[in-house]
């Protein structure tokens, strides 16, 4: 049976259209055409029934549509002012599984910051005439229709202006489909929607006010279905259908494929100048929250245990990462007397104090301490700058320390003169260091034992002399924060991961434990 529809079709230069597509074409890699040379026009406030078998290109030309895809070429019209004027539904079923129906509704409710008594009042009507489940029941125990049924009034719950339905009417009671076209007819004459409904049902779609037929990616056909049924002699859309298909085999074995000669549009997205305004994002805001709350509600012990779980790991882990590290060699360059600090008489010598007290061999006192500290971070020494830095770019070494001529010098001015010392002096007295910031935590860690060597080395310094010792914690160095960058540089990353797995364990551990 097929409704009589009330909609009067425009023609002429009246005709307004909600949406207009014109040469498009789609593939996916380098297949077949799923769209091939496709125009289509939809006028304003009707229904327009898609028809094709599977395969034939429909949800491609949908996703399109909708801009959850894009063409690779041809253009595409819609006339709305914003993405959320448009009401999808997809073939597949999109909903939360751990959501009630009610819940659903909420959510999309916040996520389209509809007002509660308005859509309240849309919920109810839906209800009756989709036959909906109870509120109370979870979407992980519906069927296939009823979780249809659902997905058709989050699609309708906004009201939008266009509305796309992709086999809605697929695996659902006839009576129920029947009363849902009734409604789709009531919302295209009373309240001016466009609607768009693909089925594989054909004579279904004579209660559409326009019919597209489609096959192999184009349309053979697009008008009303009884004047397309006077047109071919026909007594259903099949065998409308069947001519048509019939029309189309001969056609392709009398003509070459044309496509390479035919002009193609390049494609521009219909929504680039549609987007969201600001004032959506806290709608969009509050419907995330909502919906974490809500989870985390119905599952509170797994919130619960996730969450100490996780703690307990991160502690772990960063507890594990930060303090046994993998063997790190670092390099340095002592330009003072002493070269490579071997001689114990260079750092065990007595520490001179005074006001005008100079000092000597403070680089080979801050490398001892280096060694003392640090057994696993080995101290290799270079006579030439160039030679570490060039074991640095291999990743055979993790930073390099650069200790100058005048570094005792610069210690003693600091101490005996203050802010009259020489700042060329102080500026040329630093130590420079150079990380390989390509391995950041190894690096990261060197830094940090740089430092706290030397205030270590340097409070010693004052304590012996009666200083403050509070003068060290600004240690003079220049941290470098450039990489070992030039020719021949190899990248070995240090592979944490046995540091990362066990911390995965211990804290999988104590889930599968709870």
């Amino acid at each position: 049976m097929s409704l009589t529809s009330e909609v009067t079709l425009q023609k002429g230069a009246e005709v307004e259209m909600a949406i207009k597509i014109q040469g498009a074409y789609k593939r996916y890699g380098k297949g077949p055409w799923i769209l091939n040379n496709l125009n289509m026009s939809v006028q304003k406030n009707i229904i327009y029934g898609l028809l094709g078998s599977s395969g034939c290109g429909k949800t491609t030309l949908l996703t399109s549509l909708t801009g959850f895809s894009s063409l690779d070429y041809g253009s595409i019209h819609i006339d709305i002012q914003s993405p959320s004027r448009l009401g999808f539904m997809p073939q597949e079923i999109a909903l939360f599984e751990e959501f009630s129906i009610a819940e659903t509704f909420s959510f999309f409710a916040k996520l389209y910051n509809i007002a509660p008594e308005t859509y309240q009042a849309t919920i109810k009507e839906l209800k009756t005439v989709l036959d909906l489940p109870p509120d109370n029941q979870l979407c992980s125990t519906l069927s296939g229709g009823q979780a249809r049924r659902v997905s058709i009034a989050v699609t309708l719950l906004h009201s939008p202006d266009i509305i796309v339905l992709d086999e809605p009417t697929s695996g659902v009671d006839p009576l129920l489909a029947h009363y849902l076209w009734q409604y789709l007819h009531r919302l295209a004459t009373m309240d001016g929607r466009t609607i768009i409904i693909t089925t594989h049902y054909i004579e279904e779609a004579r209660q559409a006010n326009m019919v597209a037929l489609m096959r192999q990616g184009v349309l053979l056909a697009e008008a009303p279905p009884e004047d397309l049924i006077k047109q071919y002699h026909a007594t259903t859309l099949e065998d409308v259908f069947l001519q048509l298909c019939y029309k189309q085999n001969q056609n392709q074995d009398s003509q070459a494929d044309n496509n390479h000669y035919i002009s193609k549009i390049v494609f521009k997205n219909p929504y680039k100048d549609k987007s969201q305004h600001i004032s959506a994002v806290w709608p969009h805001t509050q419907a995330i929250l909502y919906k974490i709350i809500t989870w985390c509600k119905r599952n509170f012990p797994v919130f619960i245990t996730l969450s100490f779980g996780l703690s307990i790991m991160c502690i772990v882990f960063c507890n594990e990462m930060m303090t046994d590290f993998p063997p790190t060699t670092v390099g340095f360059v002592n330009h003072e007397s002493g070269g490579n600090c071997d001689d114990p008489n260079l750092y065990n010598m007595t520490i001179p104090c005074g006001r005008y007290a100079e000092y000597e061999n403070l680089g080979c006192r801050f490398i001892n301490n280096w060694r003392n500290r640090n057994p696993k971070m080995p101290m290799v020494y270079y006579s030439k700058y160039e030679d570490a830095m060039y074991d640095g770019k291999r990743t055979k070494i993790a930073a390099v320390l650069e200790i100058p001529e005048i570094f005792s010098q610069g210690i003693s001015a600091r101490l005996s003169h203050g802010r009259n010392a020489d700042p060329d002096l102080i500026g040329n007295s630093s130590i420079n260091v150079w990380g390989d910031t390509t391995d950041y935590m190894r690096t990261l860690k060197v830094e940090v034992e740089i430092q706290a060597s030397f205030i270590e080395m340097y409070r010693t310094l004052l304590t012996s002399c009666g200083y403050d010792t509070r003068v060290a914690d600004m240690p003079p160095m220049r941290i470098k924060t450039n990489l070992f960058i030039g020719e021949d540089v190899v990248v070995d990353m240090f592979d944490y991961t046995v540091y990362v797995a066990m911390n995965i364990i211990s804290g999988l551990a104590c889930l599968c434990s709870a």
